[in-house]
């Protein structure tokens, strides 16, 4: 079982390796139309969290209440938010040089990659390791998927559903991932 799961730790960064832990919350779940209203990433390794960023980013138009419920994040608090672009360019600092970790990077690294080509930035995203297929993987005895299930089967904490709380509980659930 060690052995396992040294080759595990080895294929997903291994020790003293840094992961960028990456996530976004949009207007909706259209993988074509849906808008990021925030973007947010910590870096951390195997022991630490060493850095936190995150950016509400300004909307034209107002939020489905259905999001404004699920996220509390508010029209006005957009009011004062980033410009995309700009977020997107120091994203690309945080990200650049790092493995990328999110929970359904068929959603959340699709939606980026289309907003840097919007806006002629280079995509700074090389290795990215889905935890969602990574969990689908290693855990059977789950109800669902979602990451407040993990989170749950995990026994960890698991904070309003927001961009950098949402980073923070995908770090925790990595870590136990690859102990399995």
């Amino acid at each position: 079982k060690r052995l396992i799961a040294g080759r595990r730790r080895k294929n997903s960064g291994g020790a003293g390796h840094e992961w960028v832990f990456l996530d976004i919350e949009t207007d909706g779940l259209n993988l074509e139309k849906s808008k990021i209203i925030e973007v947010a990433a910590i870096v951390a390794d195997e022991n630490e969290i060493r850095l936190s960023w995150s950016a509400l980013i300004k909307q034209n138009e107002a939020l489905p209440s259905s999001i404004v419920e699920l996220t509390h994040i508010t029209d006005k608090m957009l009011d004062s938010g980033m410009e995309l672009d700009s977020a997107l360019r120091q994203l690309s600092d945080v990200v650049r040089g790092r493995t990328v970790v999110c929970f359904n990077k068929g959603f959340d690294i699709t939606i980026l990659e289309r907003e840097y080509r919007k806006y002629n930035l280079e995509i700074p995203f090389g290795k990215v390791i889905d935890a969602l297929a990574l969990a689908r993987k290693r855990v059977r005895d789950v109800g669902n998927y979602r990451l407040e299930s993990l989170a749950e089967y995990f026994g960890i904490s698991c904070e309003q559903h927001r961009a950098l709380p949402d980073c923070e509980t995908l770090y925790r659930i990595f870590l136990k991932l690859n102990e399995i």
